[in-house]
């Protein structure tokens, strides 16, 4: 989530094959979410999804349920940049309502209140885009994470822009002071 794809894609390739020769399959899973992760953050949509959903059925047949929720996340925000905000909507909801009943879902408020806040600026609600992107800021500031408080920043520029606005010079200096 850095930036630095290329370094973290070579140590993935490496790492991969010995996590499928070890039968490993909770290492394995978490393999495959980095790999989705980076996948994702550089571009490549459709190969993070299927990423992702590899590494989701795996961590179901082992029973690490615990381990879903942020493997969610990540396929919502594949959905977002695929333009299915509705589909991104409905996956968030379902993790807002776990995350009420979940300490371990609920320490990913930050991602998925930034995941919520794309999805609703993908479909053109601007205000409530808003309005989650400052919930998510919350929860990071809440946590005293820095990364998702960057994160969060960056979120609220994007809806500036988006509708048409410049973002606030404090939001971009914070956001890229962390």
């Amino acid at each position: 989530d850095r930036g630095e794809w290329e370094s973290a894609e070579a140590l993935l390739k490496e790492s991969l094959p010995f996590w499928k020769a070890s039968k490993y399959t909770f290492y394995l899973a978490q393999c495959l979410l980095m790999q989705g992760r980076m996948q994702l953050g550089s571009g490549r949509i459709d190969e993070a999804l299927a990423t992702l959903q590899d590494a989701k059925a795996k961590m179901i047949q082992i029973g690490a349920a615990g381990e879903v929720p942020e493997v969610d996340a990540r396929i919502a925000l594949c959905l977002v940049h695929q333009r299915k905000g509705g589909e991104a909507l409905d996956i968030v909801a379902d993790l807002l309502r776990k995350a009420e009943a979940s300490r371990s879902v609920a320490k990913l408020a930050s991602l998925i209140e930034r995941v919520r806040a794309l999805a609703l600026l993908s479909l053109g609600r601007v205000e409530e885009a808003r309005a989650a992107a400052g919930s998510s800021l919350a929860a990071a500031r809440a946590r005293a994470d820095r990364f998702e408080t960057a994160l969060s920043l960056r979120a609220l520029a994007e809806i500036d822009r988006a509708s048409g606005a410049a973002p606030a010079t404090e939001i971009v200096r914070e956001s890229e002071s962390l």
